[in-house]
């Protein structure tokens, strides 16, 4: 019997959408505090455009997306605002 290969929990095309949404409005200080907020650290460097958006995908980079178990990923958590006042 072949065991099928683990799915993804959240697809590539929509961790790429909420690396390019996501981004935009936030400082880096504010994409650091959401995501360590969770519990993530930063992973490698990468060669994406832009401090905001590098430094996002790092974190993206850094989450396993396919887990064994049913619950969501901590990175489900993960909730990104607009602008602060």
């Amino acid at each position: 019997m072949i065991s099928a290969a683990p799915q993804e929990l959240v697809s590539p095309a929509t961790r790429r959408a909420f690396r390019e949404l996501a981004p935009g409005s936030l400082t880096l200080a504010e994409i650091d505090g959401i995501w360590q907020d969770q519990r993530f650290a930063p992973g490698p460097e990468n060669s994406q455009s832009g401090a905001q958006r590098s430094r996002y995908q790092q974190y993206l980079d850094a989450v396993d997306w396919v887990q064994p178990h049913p619950r969501p990923p901590r990175a489900a958590r993960i909730r990104v605002h607009g602008p602060r006042d």
